[in-house]
């Protein structure tokens, strides 16, 4: 009798056991799912992201004027075609705002001491074709990693660069017009 109620409770603890396992089971195969579709909507939106990515890229280095980013530590993030030509930079390894500077020779550093978040300047420069006007705008962009304390702090800043060539030549034109006449 003893032997009896053994085993009767051991095959009810097992019969317990066992639908605690399949229950196991459904609920591992649920979140294998689950888990499987979440995998491939990031699979699709870090493709997306990537396309995405791509275009803007195609963007900027189609865009007529010279696009530079910078980060916080003045590390260039991006620098397009134009702003390459414009600043007849079109082989040199660029890492920093010094090194830029010293490549191009314009003192960056010095136009990044403008007042506020907004700067505009306009510069001469020296080419092998004589000389260049540039406006350069400076604008800080406000994007916020998770990581950053300061949710004012600008993560990087974006420098604009226009060549004003013509519009100088014409504006000495028409002085020199006016002082002639």
């Amino acid at each position: 009798r003893l032997l009896a109620d053994a085993f009767s409770e051991f095959i009810s603890a097992s019969t317990l056991l066992e639908a605690s396992y399949r229950e196991l089971q459904e609920k591992v195969a649920h979140l294998s799912v689950e888990l499987a579709d979440r995998n491939a909507a990031l699979t699709r939106s870090l493709a997306e992201n990537d396309r995405m990515r791509a275009a803007l890229q195609q963007m900027i280095d189609s865009m007529p004027c010279g696009v530079l980013v910078l980060d916080t530590s003045e590390t260039i993030v991006m620098i397009n075609p134009e702003g390459r030509r414009l600043l007849g930079l079109q082989s040199a390894r660029l890492k920093t705002f010094r090194d830029l500077s010293k490549a191009s020779h314009i003192n960056f550093e010095a136009l990044a001491k403008g007042t506020g978040d907004e700067h505009d300047s306009e510069l001469c420069v020296s080419t092998e074709s004589g000389k260049r006007w540039l406006a350069v705008g400076r604008r800080q962009l406000d994007c916020l990693p998770a990581k950053q304390e300061s949710p004012n702090a600008p993560l990087r800043s974006i420098w604009i660069l226009r060549d004003i060539t013509a519009n100088k030549q014409a504006e000495l034109d028409r002085k020199s017009t006016r002082l002639n006449s």
